[in-house]
């Protein structure tokens, strides 16, 4: 008879474990961390933003790597970002999760973004096109801003484990003249 009552208490346990899935609040996973990693300026070359020390992991942080970062042709910037804690997912995706939403990366936004890129993934491109070719001002220095958008549009405030920061960057323009033979730096048509 006692045999008997073992099943019963496991299927109370399982109900009550599983009826609590669909009508509770999501958990947090927990602060979030945006940053930029790295850029992608043109063909296989990497710029590695600076990183703080973080002495809880024992990172000795990052210099960086020396300026300019040179643009290619094509006038497409790769940036990496590091993104934890935060589900990065289309706008429609995120049924509800908190800490939900995608990455927005924009050259220079304090004086009405001259690029923006968007995306459900840490790699963006940033294409940098007619705002940028009056009179080259790609040439020079530029900020760039991670931020984090909720699927509502607003940006994604709380809880960071640090504020996210700006990169600061000088461009130079690659030289963009093709060679007689076709070859060179020139984007293709």
């Amino acid at each position: 008879m006692r045999l008997a009552r073992v099943p019963w208490i496991a299927v109370a346990v399982a109900t009550a474990a599983c009826s609590n899935g669909s009508s509770s609040t999501p958990i947090s996973p927990g602060n979030v961390v945006l940053e930029i990693t790295a850029l992608l300026p043109r063909n296989d070359e990497v710029w590695l933003a600076p990183r703080d020390p973080d002495p809880v992991s024992g990172d000795e942080g990052y210099p960086g790597d020396p300026e300019p970062v040179t643009i290619g042709c094509d006038l497409r910037l790769g940036v990496q970002a590091d993104v934890r804690n935060y589900y990065l997912r289309a706008p429609d995706g995120c049924s509800g999760t908190p800490q939900c939403g995608y990455l927005v990366v924009e050259l220079d936004p304090d004086q009405g973004p001259a690029a923006r890129a968007q995306g459900a993934a840490p790699n963006v491109v940033l294409t940098l096109t007619d705002p940028l070719a009056p009179g080259d001002p790609l040439v020079g220095p530029h900020v760039l801003r991670p931020r984090l958008v909720l699927p509502d549009g607003s940006t994604f405030s709380d809880p960071y484990a640090f504020t996210p920061k700006d990169v600061n960057v000088t461009f130079a323009a690659d030289s963009c003249e093709s060679e007689p033979n076709g070859a060179g730096g020139a984007p293709n048509p």
